[in-house]
């Protein structure tokens, strides 16, 4: 996914100041993470934009409820149950790395949680010419994942309305 170019023109659009600042630094991070030469800084700095990003939604920094949060994303985008496992695994690695300063970090696990932060960066442009505040997005995660037929059209509706 191509980032900085085009998604900066979506700046441009944004007329809400605090949610402007957010994105410039939330695309700020993702440069500095996309350019970082060492694998498991690239890793970290990415790991940590995702967090930053997940906590400015749901005001909520715990290691399980960031788990929840990026499940929920990668669900909105696909119902792929290896994403799961997989996720299990780089917070793992991700613990070693930062608790025991071993690093496991292979170029796959780097680009799943890049992928992770584009998914997340897509999701926000996604919704972002009518979401007041961060906690908007919020709603749009937590009411996505229902199996309701009915309650996924109103969603969507709700998204379309949004959007106008």
């Amino acid at each position: 996914m191509p980032i900085l170019p085009e998604s900066i023109e979506v700046l441009a659009d944004i007329k809400r100041k605090k949610v402007l600042s957010e994105f410039k630094n939330i695309f700020n991070c993702y440069y500095l993470a996309n350019n970082e030469e060492d694998l498991s800084n690239s890793f970290i700095k990415f790991w940590s934009l995702n967090e930053r990003v997940f906590k400015k939604i749901y005001g909520k920094k715990n290691d399980n409820i960031l788990m929840n949060n990026i499940e929920k994303l990668l669900k909105f985008y696909s119902n792929n149950k290896f994403f799961k496992y997989k996720l299990n695994m780089i917070r793992q690695k991700r613990n070693k790395l930062v608790h025991e300063n071993i690093s496991e970090i292979t170029q796959e696990d780097r680009n799943f949680v890049k992928h992770i932060s584009d998914l997340l960066i897509y999701f926000l442009m996604e919704f972002d010419d009518k979401i007041k505040s961060f906690s908007d997005y919020g709603l749009i995660l937590d009411n996505y994942g229902e199996n309701n037929i009915a309650h996924k059209i109103n969603l969507m509706e709700y998204a379309c309305e949004l959007k106008r």
